[in-house]
């Protein structure tokens, strides 16, 4: 994630010096070698910043939560495994 991260970074500092997607992609080729993003990643990247993005990191994703173990969960089995002897 951090060497993701360091990319990005790289990708806004083109932006900002008005680089295009290619020039940027050589240059990040070049700086990162075998762990470069791929050339659509970076291409997205660019995209996003050139239009304003300013923070690097992801969005929250939506959907389902990374874990189903709530306190209510716990909760529920404890009952169940109580209930059970």
């Amino acid at each position: 994630m951090e060497r993701s991260l360091e990319q990005r970074y790289a990708i806004k500092l083109c932006v900002r010096l008005g680089r295009n997607t290619t020039e940027t992609f050589q240059m990040m080729q070049e700086a990162f070698k075998d762990d470069c993003i791929s050339i659509s990643q970076a291409g997205k990247w660019h995209k996003v910043f050139k239009e304003g993005r300013e923070e690097v990191a992801d969005e929250p994703c939506s959907g389902r939560p990374t874990t189903t173990q709530t306190e209510e969960n716990v909760d529920l089995v404890r009952e169940v495994l109580r209930s059970k002897r």
